[in-house]
C-alpha cells in the first residue's frame, strides 16, 4: 500500500506555505526597522538588532548595515537562530536566505539551497522548485 500521491502535493504545500509565512514575518521584521532607520532613529543597536533573529530579519530586507563594527556574522547568527528555532524552522530560515543568492540553474547556492531542502524531506528541492520559492519570497 503506498500514500495516496495528492498526500505528497499537501505535505509540500504545507512545507512551502509554512516557509513562506516565516520568511513574510522576518520581512516584517527587516521591513519595520528600515522605516525606523529612515525616518532617523538612533543607532541600530538601540533599535532591535541586538537579536540573530532581527538581524537575519534586517539582512533578509536591507542587507549588511554599513559602519556597525562587532556586528555579527550571517553565519554565526544562522547558527543562533537554528539552535533557538531547531529543525525544521531553523533550516527554513537557512533555506530563505540561501535563496537570495540562487541566480541560475547551477552553482554552489543552488547546491546549497537544494541541500537545506532535501533535509526538510521536501518532495521538490530541484532547481525549477528552488526558483519558485524564490519569487515567492521576493514578493
Amino acid at each position: 500500500m503506498g500514500s495516496h500521491p495528492t498526500a505528497g502535493r499537501a505535505s509540500e504545500k504545507r512545507g512551502f506555505l509554512f516557509l513562506l509565512g516565516f520568511a513574510c514575518a522576518l520581512l516584517a521584521a527587516g521591513t519595520g526597522y528600515s522605516i525606523g532607520v529612515a525616518q532617523g532613529v538612533r543607532s541600530a543597536w538601540q533599535e532591535g538588532l541586538d537579536t540573530p533573529l532581527a538581524r537575519v530579519g534586517y539582512r533578509m530586507t536591507v542587507g549588511k548595515p554599513k559602519g556597525l563594527d562587532g556586528f555579527p556574522s550571517l553565519e554565526d547568527d544562522l547558527v543562533s537562530v537554528q539552535a533557538v528555532l531547531g529543525h525544521p524552522k531553523g533550516t527554513m530560515v537557512r533555506l530563505a536566505m540561501a535563496l537570495q543568492d540562487l541566480d541560475g540553474n547551477a552553482g554552489p547556492a543552488l547546491t546549497k539551497a537544494t541541500n537545506m531542502c532535501k533535509q526538510l524531506a521536501w518532495p521538490r528541492c530541484d532547481a525549477v522548485a528552488l526558483r519558485r520559492m524564490k519569487r515567492a519570497l521576493e514578493k
